[in-house]
């Protein structure tokens, strides 16, 4: 039975929606990307909406809260052969979206004009694993102090009002990993995913 839980809580972590919420953001603001300045603009107003998405559904998904209340029963006290079928079967369901995201987040990387830097030596898996990390820990933190996460903080430039804890987070690991990439072309890239006029 733990097991049969397992496989369709990790099951339950595809990503979902967050990808057509970053092509609609993207798609209004198309325009912007074929300056430095603006796909940067476009960026941070990603990070705020994919991002604040991503974590209210998290906190609204049966399946991510029986997956952490799965994760953290293999410290109780069942069966060693149990345990080890259902780690395998809950590892298995987060590798494999640690593997959707990092297709996600290498995506949207490029079409706004970014790369990896050259030290992280394309670490995709890496990064996916720290975003959907922070993510998740705030999310528990959420299920009983939401309030302190809908607050806006201080974005370390100015793009707008603040963002929510989840967004300062997202857009420190980006910086950390990503630089602009001085060959981008706005119109290939576009091209490229068929992203639609609006």
């Amino acid at each position: 039975m733990l097991e049969q839980l397992g496989r369709t809580s990790a099951e339950g972590l595809a990503p979902g929606a967050a990808f057509e919420v970053c092509l609609s953001v993207v798609a209004e603001n198309r325009q912007l990307l074929e300056t430095q300045e603006g796909r940067r603009t476009v960026l941070v107003s990603l990070i705020k909406d994919a991002v604040q998405h991503n974590l209210r559904a998290s906190i609204a998904s049966a399946g991510w809260k029986q997956y952490v209340a799965l994760s953290m029963s293999v410290t109780d006290d069942i069966p060693q052969g149990t345990r080890e079928r259902l780690c395998a079967t809950l590892d298995a369901g987060s590798r494999q979206m640690t593997l959707h995201m990092a297709t996600f987040h290498r995506a949207f990387t490029e079409l706004l004009g970014y790369r990896m830097k050259p030290s992280y030596k394309e670490s995709w898996e890496l990064y996916a694993l720290l975003c959907s990390s922070s993510i998740d820990g705030l999310g528990l933190r959420a299920l009983a102090t939401s309030d302190s996460l809908q607050d806006a903080h201080t974005w370390p430039e100015s793009h707008g009002k603040g963002g929510t804890a989840a967004a300062v987070a997202q857009l420190a690991l980006f910086d950390a990993f990503m630089e602009p990439n001085p060959g981008y072309r706005a119109t290939a890239a576009l091209e490229a995913i068929r992203v639609p006029e609006h």
